[in-house]
């Protein structure tokens, strides 16, 4: 480990999904897809919760760059993207 760098404890597969309010097997999914980081180490992954951190804010929606499904898909009529 280099100097400076964190010293805290690292995260299991279950503590950073009691974290993210989703299921362990999608904290797994995600970092064996690069997505979220994350060490291998032998069979288990663990997380630096500084780099959690840092991923949820890159994850957070940009003011004018984020425009939710029913009010970016409404009709010509009005109907909020409801067909019916």
């Amino acid at each position: 480990m280099t100097r400076g760098a964190s010293m805290a404890p690292l995260l299991t597969t279950a503590q950073v999904a009691a974290w993210l309010a989703v299921s362990p097997r999608a904290v797994r999914l995600w970092a064996e897809s690069g997505d979220l980081p994350g060490l291998k180490i032998g069979r288990q992954w663990r997380f630096r919760s500084e780099a959690i951190e840092h991923w949820l804010a890159r994850k957070e929606p940009q003011p004018g760059k984020y425009l939710p499904y029913y009010l970016a898909n409404t009709g010509k009529h009005g109907n909020n993207g409801i067909h019916g």
